[in-house]
């Protein structure tokens, strides 16, 4: 499944997140009300994950996993939809 984002997609995202390389990004699954990001990060695809608000609540969350945050980056989104996202520091978590 993993794809180049289209035409349209590389001008929404583009939109959303003004710093991400477009042409490099990849699609690794189709849109999905089952599960989010944060949950395909620890391998669930069967459930919707949000940890909670606060930077405190992923890093705890991530923990449970053996994740740690190792740096912040530039740009990333964080919200319950596409429409319903706030723009912030992004934040890397590692494998202990």
């Amino acid at each position: 499944m993993p794809r180049q984002l289209d035409a349209l997609e590389r001008q929404r995202f583009k939109a959303f997140f003004p710093n991400l390389d477009v042409d490099r990004a990849v699609v690794t699954g189709e849109g999905s009300t089952v599960y989010n990001c944060i949950a395909w990060t620890v391998g669930m695809t069967h459930r919707w994950i949000w940890p909670g608000n606060a930077l405190a609540d992923f890093d705890a969350f991530y923990y449970r996993f053996g994740i740690v945050r190792s740096g912040d980056g530039n740009i990333a989104a964080w919200g319950l939809s596409a429409t319903d996202f706030q723009r912030r520091t992004e934040t890397w978590w590692n494998k202990q």
